[in-house]
């Protein structure tokens, strides 16, 4: 990162792409911003699997 720079981590859930797609693109802001995506999956010993 450069000076004057900053960056947030966000969590969201959605049931595809698409739909976090609407959702990224309703938050103000989002011209300015870059968004990174990075899909993840449940843990396996996760009880509400």
């Amino acid at each position: 990162m450069a000076p004057g720079e900053w960056r947030t981590w966000g969590l969201f859930r959605a049931a595809d792409a698409e739909q976090l797609e609407q959702v990224l693109a309703s938050m103000p802001l989002r011209v300015w911003r870059r968004d990174t995506v990075t899909p993840l999956s449940p843990h396996p010993s996760d009880p509400g699997r």
